[in-house]
């Protein structure tokens, strides 16, 4: 079996070596992660079907929305199989933007002949049947990506008596950053009131 790695914007670095040595190509795309430029994702489109037509691929997994998207249109016109995995949706079910009405559209028609699609949690399974973006038989669920607890282990800290809180997020919105600070707010008020 051919494996191949297409990577936005791989770093050469330790592992590079690593997966030359395993037989493993990697091929580095430029893709404007979250751009919303039609003429730079048609590029990324070009690129994916370059990539494809010029060696026999068995299949293709895609993590990223627009690798998602742009490779698996990609794929299924050179007739490849396609996994896809979805991470988190996020802001393209949250906001009624016409760039998230349009990417909603794209995953429309991408999804419409995937061979398997993964998700990490079942909201997002939910939401890509009931905006019928995919058809059920070809879901499933996977356990997420949490840290792997047979090689990290949890120690406890000393108890000195002073709580505190953190937050793990990318810092958006959308990604609870707000209720993080209204909650800090209300618990700050309550304890030094």
């Amino acid at each position: 079996m051919k494996v191949i790695i297409l990577q936005q914007f791989l770093l050469k670095d330790e592992y590079s070596k690593k997966l030359k040595e395993l037989g493993v190509n990697y091929i580095d795309i430029n893709i404007d992660k979250g751009g919303t430029n039609p003429l730079k994702d048609l590029n990324t489109l070009y690129c994916f079907n370059k990539i494809y037509k010029a060696s026999s691929y068995d299949v293709v997994l895609n993590f990223t929305p627009k690798n998602n998207i742009y490779s698996t249109l990609s794929a299924k016109f050179n007739n490849i199989k396609v996994i896809n995995n979805i991470a988190g949706l996020g802001v393209l079910f949250i906001n009624d933007s016409i760039p998230s009405k349009l990417a909603r559209l794209l995953y429309k028609i991408s999804h419409r002949k995937v061979d398997k699609v993964f998700f990490q949690n079942e909201d997002d399974r939910i939401l890509f049947l009931e905006n019928k973006l995919a058809k059920e038989y070809i879901t499933d669920r996977l356990p997420g990506s949490g840290a792997d607890l047979s090689r990290f282990k949890i120690s406890p800290s000393i108890d000195d008596g002073v709580v505190r809180f953190l937050l793990i997020a990318r810092m958006l919105y959308d990604k609870g950053i707000g209720h993080y600070v209204d909650a800090a707010r209300e618990l700050k008020a309550k304890v030094w009131s």
